[in-house]
Formats: structure tokens, sequence, C-alpha cells
């Protein structure tokens, strides 16, 4: 992710060299879920973007679930 900590806005790059369903979790540190966001099947090289417009300034995790596998991505917002 980067950048982080994130004024406008920040982008998660990866690669898959199959095709996975792609899903995006933001949660607070108390773990109230604010937005998730179904990217459905995708494959090659990709570039999600999370908007800073929608949050407060504090901090937060970005749950990126590709397939059956789960990536925590801790962020801060400006």
């Amino acid at each position: 992710m980067y950048p982080n900590p994130i004024s406008d806005e920040s982008k998660i790059h990866f690669t898959l060299n199959s095709t996975y369903n792609v899903d995006l979790k933001i949660s607070d540190v108390t773990g109230r879920v604010l937005s998730r966001q179904n990217f459905g099947k995708l494959t090659g090289t990709q570039s999600l973007k999370i908007g800073a417009n929608t949050l407060t300034p504090g901090y937060y995790i970005a749950e990126l679930r590709i397939g059956n596998e789960t990536k925590s991505l801790p962020f801060t917002i400006k």
C-alpha cells in the first residue's frame, strides 16, 4: 500500500498468476467495518484504490482477501 499515511488516496498493488475472487474490507481499530468492496474475479497485475475522503483521521485496517487468503494492511489517514 502506497502512500501510507494517506492524505488523498492510496493504492494496493499486486499480481495474480491465476484468476481469484478479490474482496477489500476497511475496518477501524475497534473492528467496526466501514466499507466492503467485491472486485469479482481478477487476474494479472492489479491496483486497487483506497480513498481518504470518507474516513476521518486515524488508524485503519484494510483486509485484502484473494481467494481463501487474507492479508491485513494497517494504514493511517492524516
